[in-house]
């Protein structure tokens, strides 16, 4: 059996990212950057375990940046 990969965005927020795995049944994100290469995975735990978080933070946190 082959399953379609759910993608989603880094600056997606946690709400958005259950939308998206209550729509497409699934119970991991294929966090994807704006080149559609892979930056992460985000499970349905991961959120779970934010679910007392502001729905608005985002799947991933922005990169850090040198200096």
């Amino acid at each position: 059996m082959i399953r379609s990969v759910v993608s989603a965005e880094p600056q997606q927020t946690l709400k958005e990212g259950l939308e998206l795995m209550r729509r497409y049944q699934v119970t991991r994100l294929v966090i994807v950057d704006d080149q559609r290469q892979v930056v992460g995975i985000v499970t349905r735990s991961d959120i779970l375990r934010f679910t007392s978080a502001d729905p608005q933070t985002t799947l991933l946190p922005p990169p850090a940046t040198a200096g």
